[in-house]
């Protein structure tokens, strides 16, 4: 089993995440994730699939093809660019304070 791992420098990696291009699917029904094709930093020539539910107890499950996501690794750019950009379809935007 493979232990997830946190991000360390959060703030860098939100900024890394607003250069990415994202391309946002809707559900095909309800309570299905949301699709999102988003560009790779390291290799311009590939994308990297994300998926995001909200679920109604308010938890984000969501999950991306990027190797940092296969060894573990949680709240990549990918995940990060994909959240921003339905965000800003409601004109809000993502904050990572536990308060106003």
């Amino acid at each position: 089993m493979i232990k997830s791992r946190r991000p360390v420098n959060i703030k860098d990696l939100q900024a890394r995440s607003k250069t990415l291009r994202v391309r946002v699917f809707d559900p095909a029904w309800p309570g299905d994730p949301y699709t999102a094709i988003v560009e790779s930093n390291s290799n311009p020539a590939l994308n990297q699939i994300v998926t995001i539910r909200f679920r109604r107890d308010g938890h984000i499950q969501a999950r991306c093809t990027c190797t940092w996501a296969q060894y573990g690794g949680v709240a990549c750019a990918h995940v990060l660019a994909a959240l921003n950009r339905l965000a800003e379809r409601k004109h809000r935007a993502l904050s990572f304070w536990l308060t106003p």
